[in-house]
């Protein structure tokens, strides 16, 4: 899977979440009941591509053993992502990992997707979402390294135009 599929599977995945959620978003629950209903729609999206992958919510577990990952002292962090997509037990095939909030991400969720985009997760994509409920658009930002290694970041704007187009189709 590419990063251009990726993108297209959070971005319709955001619009299914404003167009069919309306009023969730707007009664202002705990973001765990909002992260839910992305995951439903990420997981429709994903089975109708046939991939095997598994779609959870604040998954904490690593094989047998808590997730970790550690700061720049070297000390251990336990760490929840709000969603992933990937193979339990395995690290082979982990997909995406996302942190997801109702503004601006915060520096700890920052500091999850990139550690779980190294080793020993090695997840693919990372993906950072602020819904904005309050507001007619949402954001994501999309992070992977590419084949020299380096970080790439890139922001999309789910703008009120695309979830209108997205709905006619």
């Amino acid at each position: 899977m590419n990063k251009e599929e990726i993108i297209q599977i959070i971005r319709e995945s955001i619009c299914d979440l404003r167009l069919h959620d309306k009023l969730l978003l707007e009664a202002n629950p705990k973001e765990d009941a909002i992260n839910h209903r992305l995951a439903v729609y990420i997981e429709c999206k994903i089975r109708k591509l046939n991939l095997l992958h598994s779609i959870d919510v604040e998954y904490d577990k690593f094989n047998l053993g808590q997730k970790l990952i550690y700061d720049e002292e070297g000390i251990a962090i336990k760490i929840r992502p709000d969603i992933i997509v990937h193979c339990r037990m395995s690290q082979d095939n982990n997909l995406l990992a996302i942190e997801a909030k109702k503004g601006n991400l915060i520096r700890k969720d920052r500091r999850t997707l990139r550690g779980l985009l190294g080793y020993p997760f090695n997840y693919r994509f990372a993906c950072m979402v602020s819904y904005f409920p309050k507001k007619d658009f949402s954001a994501f930002e999309i992070l992977f390294y590419n084949q020299n290694n380096e970080l790439i970041k890139e922001k999309v704007r789910v703008q009120p135009l695309y979830l209108q187009e997205y709905a006619l189709e």
